[in-house]
Formats: structure tokens, sequence, C-alpha cells
């Protein structure tokens, strides 16, 4: 047989058994796991578009009111994130942003004070579930670039801010009233472990 007869008889390349292949991944029971498979992409990616560190998005921090011309400028200081993300590794809880960023237009101000570092998106109010405020201001207290720390008894949330001071300024918020903590009147509000011990001790 001549070499032209060979070419002619020579079999075609085998695209049959890669479609077969391809039928065979993509079997009768595949329409059911891609539509799930396409939704946790989405969600994935809508987390990894808003996500700003391992545990939050920008949605956590966002206080703005609905329809507020701040609209369009959110600000988010990662420096305040980093320090939130410090305190929910050491007290291996989950932290809540009660309050984040929002304008001069958004809220009122309170207690007469000048400047609200919520404006700057260096502050945040956070709570955490079944830990005292006393508990969590104690804790935000060890971590030195946080410079602006309160308690809020009446809502029950913490303050913390990381301005760019080089003192720390403490404070309570209860009944309506903003006080300045000094150390003549902080055991009036905060109470260490060993103080209530203390307090507790029976008369001698």
């Amino acid at each position: 047989m001549s070499s032209e007869n060979k070419k002619n008889t020579a079999k075609p390349p085998h695209r049959t058994d890669r479609n077969s292949s391809q039928k065979s991944r993509s079997g009768p029971n595949s329409h059911h796991r891609s539509p799930h498979r396409k939704r946790s992409r989405q969600r994935n990616s809508r987390w990894n578009r808003h996500r700003i560190s391992e545990h939050f998005t920008k949605r956590d921090f966002d206080s703005r009111e609905k329809g507020c011309a701040c609209s369009s400028s959110l600000r988010i200081s990662l420096g305040l994130v980093g320090v939130i993300e410090a305190i929910r590794a050491k007290i291996n809880k989950r932290v809540e942003i009660v309050t984040g960023f929002y304008c001069s237009d958004c809220r009122p101000r309170q207690y007469g004070i000048k400047r609200d570092y919520h404006h700057t998106g260096v502050a945040a109010d956070i709570r955490v579930t079944d830990m005292s405020v006393v508990d969590l201001f104690l804790e935000a207290e060890t971590y030195p670039e946080i410079k602006g720390l309160g308690i809020n008894f009446d809502d029950n949330h913490v303050h913390i801010d990381t301005r760019k001071e080089d003192e720390r300024q403490s404070w309570v918020e209860i009944n309506n009233e903003w006080i300045l903590l000094t150390d003549e009147n902080r055991s009036q509000y905060i109470s260490t472990v060993d103080q209530q011990h203390v307090n507790s001790a029976p008369d001698s």
C-alpha cells in the first residue's frame, strides 16, 4: 500500500474521547452542585471586596445616616482596625462595632465636646457579649496606641480612638453626663479585681 493510501486510512484524532471525558466530568448530578458553588463564590467575592481585616469589613465601621451628604466619604483608620483585631485575638471573643464613622451632619454633638474623632475615622464604640464594659475598658487600657478611651454606662459600650496625641484621655459617660477620669475619681467608676476583693473583704 502506498504512503498516500496509508495517510487516507489513518484514524482521526480522538475527539470523541475528549468530549466523552468532558461529559463524565459534568455528569447528571453536576447541575445540582454548580449553583451552590456559584453562590459561594459570589458571597466570598463580596466579602473579600469589602473586607479590611481578618474579621471586619467596611460596613462594620459605616455608621453614616442614609441620604447624608457624606455618603461618598467613608473614612476608616487601619490603625484603629488593627487595635480592634488585636483585642479580639487577646480575648478570643467577637467584638461588635456599635458605632464607627459618621460626619458632623449625621449626629448632633454631645456634651459640648469640640472634636468628635468618629468624624475622621479613628474612633469606634465597641461591645463584647458576656464581657462587662469595665473589663473591656481595662483590656483596652493595655494598648498604648489607644489615646482616647471611655466607658458609656448608659449605652453599655467602650469608646476607643487612635487620635494623634501623646497623652491618653479617659472618661466615663453616665446619666447623660461626660466625666473626665482622674486619679482622684477613677475608683468611683472603675474597679479592678484587686479593688473588688478589698472592698468586699470583711472588717477586721
